[in-house]
């Protein structure tokens, strides 16, 4: 895959199915701020950043400060025959495990005579 040059330039071609900010403005936060990060659902458009945990916003947006619309640009359509990629916890609770049951019918061992 083709390294990019900027990534939050590569997120930002998609409206952001979590805050719906427009293409071409970065993520705000329920507050109305601008968000520290790109929200996930938006950057797993891009097939190269896939792979990233997370996408911060350049210092020149202004994360934390109050959000603005960024110039209106024509949303990219996310590739169709993409795979979904699922974003898992990153901590599974303890959940018992088939093979960790605790033994049944153990007893005291026995102590006989010896000789």
């Amino acid at each position: 895959m083709p390294e990019l040059a900027e990534p939050a330039v590569a997120a930002e071609q998609f409206d952001c199915p979590t805050c719906s900010v427009p293409a071409g403005s970065t993520c705000r936060t329920r507050g109305g701020k601008v968000a520290p990060m790109y929200h996930t659902p938006r950057f797993m458009l891009v097939p190269q950043l896939r792979a990233e945990l997370e996408v911060r916003t350049p210092a020149d947006r202004g994360p934390g400060r109050t959000w603005e619309m960024g110039p209106a640009i024509d949303a990219a359509a996310p590739e169709a025959a993409a795979k979904p990629t699922r974003v898992l916890p990153t901590h599974v609770g303890m959940v018992p495990s088939p093979r960790r049951r605790p033994v049944q019918g153990c007893s005291a061992p026995r102590a006989g005579r010896i000789g």
